[in-house]
C-alpha cells in the first residue's frame, strides 16, 4: 500500500511482478571439489538441439545469470548447495561426446525426489517429451535395504 500523503485515508495499491526461480533455495558454490559432489546420481542424454535450451532452464530455473556455452563450454559442471540446511549439493554436469549427436547429462544428488523434480521440471521447460534415464541413489539404497531386513 501507498499513501498519496501523510495522513490520508486513500491508499494506492502498486502490484510489482516479481518471477523467482523455482529452484531458488540452491546458491551456485562455483568452488566445490568433486570430492564434496553427492554418491548419487540420475544421468541421461539429450540431443545437441536440447543443449542451449538446458543452460537457459539453468539460468531460468536458479540463481545463475545468462548460462551461456560461451562461458561454460562443451563439458561442465555447475555446482549448487541447498541454502536450508546447507547439506544438500546438486551438481549439474554435462559430459561431452565429442562428434555425436547427444551429450550426456549428470544431476549428483543424494535425494531422489529432488533429483526426479529437476528432471520433470528440465523436460517441461526444454520441451523433451521421452528421456531414458539411468540412476544410482546409493543412500535411499541402503536405507530401503534396511527396511527389508
Amino acid at each position: 500500500l501507498m499513501a498519496t500523503r501523510v495522513g490520508a485515508e486513500q491508499f494506492s495499491v502498486i502490484e510489482v511482478p516479481i518471477a523467482i526461480a523455482k529452484f531458488s533455495a540452491f546458491a551456485f558454490v562455483p568452488d566445490l571439489s568433486k570430492e564434496q559432489f553427492s554418491k548419487s546420481y540420475a544421468r541421461f542424454e539429450l540431443d545437441n538441439l536440447h543443449a542451449a535450451d538446458f543452460l537457459k532452464w539453468i539460468s531460468k530455473s536458479f540463481a545463475v545469470q545468462n548460462a551461456t556455452y560461451d562461458e561454460y563450454g562443451d563439458s561442465f559442471s555447475i555446482p549448487f548447495i541447498s541454502l536450508r540446511n546447507k547439506d544438500t549439493t546438486v551438481v549439474l554436469q554435462r559430459e561431452s561426446t565429442g562428434g555425436s549427436k547427444n551429450a550426456t547429462y549428470t544431476i549428483w544428488c543424494d535425494d531422489m525426489d529432488l533429483a526426479g523434480e529437476l528432471i520433470q521440471h528440465m523436460a517441461n521447460s526444454t520441451g523433451v517429451s521421452t528421456l531414458a534415464c539411468t540412476c544410482d541413489f546409493v543412500r535411499e539404497m541402503e536405507e530401503f535395504q534396511g527396511v527389508l531386513q
